[in-house]
């Protein structure tokens, strides 16, 4: 087994947190991703255990070495020592043999780091809350108060519901995501081929910003395709919500494609909550976001669980 030589190059600091793990490893090509494995099973070091460089070398996806990297996470969290394990080895390949992985290590670097317990807030939770609430396809069950906010019955749609804090001023657009075939089959098959949906939103937007824009904050929230519909629709209008929250943002993997998530996520007052294993948000961890709030993987058998609602709701799993 070859015994490479550590040298650090200028800039390759190591990435000493989990969440900037996760997006280095998220944005290795597939050739970069089997160079990696290649180099892992090739590779002795004294202060890395020889099972780590094995579990990466074996791994089966990317996405099995993140679950292995936030285990590892979980471990340190509780006490448990975890030196030389995943997380080293992945610092040690990366310096060791820089130049192929340079690309991806520099977007893990730049990672404007949003940890989950001090950032997702009560209100955060809310917003989720009332997410989960317009997708209930009849409207009429759709509950009229939530917190301190009702809901403006009457601008009420398919897509969106309407809140109004009125002793705050404060307007919160939910949007929601996928429910029927026509939103799986169209506007995801969109965002996965393209980048994006349809603008199916951006009329009925409009219409509550000419309403409210002048005596009301406006914060526009969506889920999965929804956030993706509201990025589409900001992005290709003069629209200025004062806040911006995109939970899950359905995404696309495909280089070259329209980008309006990666576009709205620059804004400074753009949030975006993702799961370090929800494949439907693996490209908004290509980008340099003003905030992404990147969770704990929830399950590593139920992939629905990583892109759920509900893990902005519950307390942590850190």
């Amino acid at each position: 087994m070859p015994r490479y030589s550590t040298r650090d190059p200028s800039g390759f600091k190591s990435l000493n947190s989990v969440q900037r793990q996760t997006i280095f490893v998220r944005n290795l090509g597939e050739q970069n991703w089997k160079h990696l494995q290649k180099i892992a099973g090739e590779s002795s070091a004294t202060d890395i255990h020889d099972g780590a460089f094995s579990d990466i070398a074996n791994a089966s996806s990317q996405l099995h070495l993140i679950h292995g990297l936030w285990g590892e996470h979980k471990a340190r969290a509780k006490g448990e020592k975890t030196g030389g394990g995943l997380g080293d080895a992945v610092n040690w390949i990366a310096r060791t043999v820089s130049s192929p992985f340079r690309a991806a290590w520099n977007i893990a670097k730049n990672y404007a780091h949003n940890n989950y317990v001090n950032t997702v807030t009560n209100h955060t939770r809310l917003v989720a809350r009332m997410l989960k609430q317009t997708y209930i396809t009849d409207i009429d069950k759709r509950k009229t108060d939530m917190g301190t906010y009702e809901r403006i019955e009457d601008m009420s749609t398919d897509f969106i519901d309407v809140w109004e804090d009125d002793e705050r001023d404060q307007i919160l657009v939910t949007v929601r995501g996928s429910i029927n075939p026509e939103d799986w089959l169209v506007d995801d098959a969109k965002i996965l081929v393209t980048g994006k949906p349809r603008n199916k939103i951006a009329k009925q937007l409009q219409k509550v910003f000419d309403k409210y824009e002048k005596t009301n904050d406006i914060e526009c929230a969506g889920h999965s395709l929804g956030a993706s519909l509201l990025a589409t629709a900001v992005s290709e209008s003069d629209l200025q919500p004062d806040r911006i929250d995109l939970f899950s943002p359905g995404t696309s993997f495909i280089p070259g494609t329209s980008d309006p998530v990666g576009d709205v996520g620059k804004r400074p007052n753009t949030w975006i909550y993702a799961n370090a294993a929800d494949p439907v948000s693996a490209g908004a961890l290509g980008e340099n976001h003003t905030h992404l709030v990147l969770n704990a993987p929830q399950s590593f058998v139920n992939p629905i669980a990583n892109h759920s609602l509900d893990q902005w709701i519950v307390p942590p799993n850190p």
